[in-house]
């Protein structure tokens, strides 16, 4: 069943661990999780995963960030999954500080061990912002949630960029 947590934006700050799951203490989603909506314990977990998920990538810990995605992801624009790390690494460290905000957050269980989240997702850095659509495909592997594709669409006419360089 699809899910929504409302439409306010969910504000996540990086966490002193930023491996950790736990939104920090301070942010308080205007509506309910998810889970809270569907009783599902694996959508709360999923919530949790998505919003450590942005933890990490603010808190530019590429290695946290990079320990969301499954060993079989395959990243859009057919480059190998090297290439999307490298150069991911590179765009998340040259970025300055990142602040990033999801909202209209949706959760769907597609089938056994595989569930969607779909969001908008506010993103900001010193040189670039955007607002875009995106549509994370995540699998239950042994236990934990790891995402296995992520597509994502511009929301608007066009982005803000000082130099061009998405995130």
């Amino acid at each position: 069943p699809s899910v929504g947590a409302g439409d306010t934006p969910l504000r996540i700050e990086p966490p002193v661990n930023p491996a950790s799951v736990a939104l920090p203490p301070d942010t308080k989603p205007a509506n309910p999780t998810p889970s809270a909506l569907s009783g599902d314990a694996n959508m709360d977990a999923l919530a949790q995963r998505l919003n450590a998920w942005a933890s990490a990538w603010m808190a530019k810990d590429f290695a946290a960030y990079a320990a969301f995605y499954a060993p079989n992801f395959v990243p859009e624009k057919s480059v190998s999954r090297d290439a999307w790390a490298a150069n991911r690494a590179q765009k998340i460290a040259a970025a300055g500080a990142i602040k990033i905000e999801l909202e209209n957050i949706r959760v769907k269980e597609k089938s056994s061990g595989r569930t969607t989240t779909t969001f908008i997702q506010h993103y900001q850095a010193d040189k670039f912002s955007d607002e875009t659509s995106k549509k994370i495909t995540w699998k239950n592997i042994d236990g934990v949630w790891l995402i296995t594709r992520e597509q994502q669409w511009a929301r608007s006419a066009g982005a803000e960029s000082v130099e061009g360089a998405k995130p």
